[in-house]
């Protein structure tokens, strides 16, 4: 069987998994089981077919996996907030449509040699590093939830940092082909533009707080929330065999939100008496 075949075959197992896992979300929504619910998924199923056979074209010798692991996360993803809000479950399939032309229209543009991107390589790189900076502009950049990510454009929001992984992507590929064989040879002159597009990036994405290193639980973009600990455990009656109240203490925990790096032992918490309990028996 032909790689494309594969890719085929691939795509259609999908479309089996994301039909039945949106057919789940669509009769929890509105308990009743219509046709309705499968025009949104052949929409997605029909963009994904096109972009298969603009592939078959296009690229004939391309991975087989590729294509088949992204419509697979598109169908997880689509269904996850079409359960949680179909507004936003069809906003996100607008961009699901969108991202399926620009790769269509990429790989017919790319078709007689892709390769013609290496030139551009350090044009990648410099403009990875801006679109991560744009966050960070007054009245352009948004936090949204303690991380400043976000960049508003009229009515429209979006995060610049996944286009700038793309351009990192192309930037690491191209360098890292031209220079590999000083590379292999531990020159350090030549890791340093590497180094240098690496770091700078890294350094954007920690002052704009993308990145988060865990410390005793408490990042910096934690917000704040409320935490039950119980000390014991359910204790059985000797007499019968049914479950006694947990004999603990219920501890209510104020986490504030942690602008530097906190450590969990100094926070303070203030006990509370449990209203009831049901134990079944």
């Amino acid at each position: 069987m032909s790689s494309r075949n594969r890719e085929l075959g691939n795509l259609i197992l999908v479309g089996i998994l994301g039909t039945a896992a949106f057919g789940s979300a669509w009769i929890g929504r509105h308990n009743t089981v219509s046709p309705r619910a499968l025009v949104g998924v052949g929409i997605v199923a029909g963009m994904y077919l096109v972009a298969h056979f603009v592939t078959r074209f296009a690229a004939p010798l391309a991975d087989p996996t590729l294509l088949p692991l992204a419509a697979l996360l598109t169908a997880v993803g689509l269904t996850v907030n079409y359960r949680l809000d179909p507004a936003d479950g069809r906003r996100q399939a607008t961009w699901v449509a969108l991202g399926v032309l620009t790769y269509a229209g990429v790989l017919l543009a790319l078709r007689f040699d892709y390769r013609a991107l290496e030139r551009y390589k350090y044009l990648f790189g410099v403009s990875a590093i801006a679109l991560l900076l744009l966050p960070s502009v007054p009245h352009l950049g948004q936090r949204v939830n303690g991380v400043r990510l976000w960049v508003r454009v009229g009515s429209y929001q979006f995060q610049p940092g996944e286009i700038a992984k793309i351009f990192l992507v192309l930037f690491l590929a191209g360098y890292l082909r031209d220079k590999r064989e000083a590379l292999a040879q531990g020159r350090m002159k030549d890791f340093g533009p590497l180094l240098a597009i690496w770091g700078a990036a890294m350094l954007v994405i920690v002052e704009t707080n993308g990145i988060v290193i865990p410390v005793s639980g408490i990042t910096r973009s934690t917000p704040p929330r409320m935490m039950n600990v119980c000390s014991a455990s359910p204790k059985v009656s000797p007499a019968a065999s049914s479950f006694e109240k947990p004999s603990c203490e219920i501890s209510a925990i104020r986490i504030p939100r942690a602008t530097k790096t906190m450590n969990t032992s100094r926070i303070a918490a203030a006990p509370i008496n449990p209203s009831s309990w049901a134990m079944a028996e």
